[in-house]
């Protein structure tokens, strides 16, 4: 048996949520791998505009962006703007 950590009270092992106060107790196997850290893709956009999309799984948006940057596309939309 082990112990709920908000409320304390005693949960089974192989429950994925507390019954008494529905916290949840353990990550899918997904949700742990798939986890990417919002700051590292921000300051990868920084360096490299579009490799923090491609980071975080955004491949479309950050493929986009990516070309558009080794283009220089970024510059011909400010002058225009």
């Amino acid at each position: 048996m082990a112990a709920c950590p908000r409320c304390g009270s005693t949960v089974d092992e192989q429950d994925r949520y507390c019954p008494y106060c529905g916290y949840r107790l353990t990550l899918e196997k997904h949700e742990i791998v798939g986890r990417r850290d919002p700051m590292i893709a921000a300051i990868l956009n920084f360096f490299i505009l579009g490799a923090g999309h491609l980071y975080i799984g955004d491949v479309i948006l950050g493929a986009l962006l990516l070309v558009a940057w080794m283009f220089g596309v970024t510059n011909l939309i400010a002058i225009f703007s």
